[in-house]
């Protein structure tokens, strides 16, 4: 297959295959008697590997290295897979920090329905902080709204706020 149709089923630009096999990390492509590039299915197969890790945070280098082991069924490099190792740990720090940004959100949603609510009762709205703006603590790390349950035992635990107590919802 030529380079538009190679590079339209993996997914990227043809310029971008032409980086990788300049980089060194596709192989040079086979070339016809016109001089234009012929790319197989298994030139496929190794790049949509190389693209699948390198959206793990593997460098090109690395990805390329790491797909060339496995295509062919050689033993992986220890430095690669400590590589993969961090990537794992890394993914789930942001996994965790996406859990902290939705409680944030739900908080801050919660704040805004309350306002509103308080507006259309023509009551003036409390002075409170609003939680997402206010400190965190232990107990709010984690937390975790009902109305959106993950199948994790939730518990309630009370926060200070100036006025009062905020109910947070911790996983257990």
């Amino acid at each position: 297959m030529n380079i538009s149709t190679f590079a339209r089923r993996v997914g990227i630009s043809p310029s971008g295959v032409r980086w990788y096999e300049s980089a060194g990390i596709l192989p040079p492509a086979s070339r016809r008697p016109n001089g234009y590039r012929e790319y197989t299915d298994d030139d496929c197969s190794r790049l949509r590997m190389i693209l699948a890790l390198r959206r793990l945070g593997l460098t090109p280098s690395e990805a390329g290295e790491l797909a060339e082991r496995c295509l062919e069924g050689g033993v992986a490099n220890p430095a690669l897979v400590e590589t993969l190792e961090r990537q794992r740990r890394r993914i789930a720090q942001q996994r965790e920090e996406l859990e902290r940004l939705e409680v944030e959100l739900v908080d801050l949603e919660t704040s805004i329905e309350a306002t509103d609510a308080a507006r259309r009762r023509g009551a003036r709205p409390a002075r409170e902080p609003i939680g997402v703006l206010s400190s965190a603590t232990a107990t709010q790390v984690g937390a975790r709204s009902p109305r959106r349950s993950s199948g994790a035992t939730a518990a309630t635990t009370s926060t200070p706020s100036r006025a009062g107590h905020a109910r947070r919802w911790c996983i257990r």
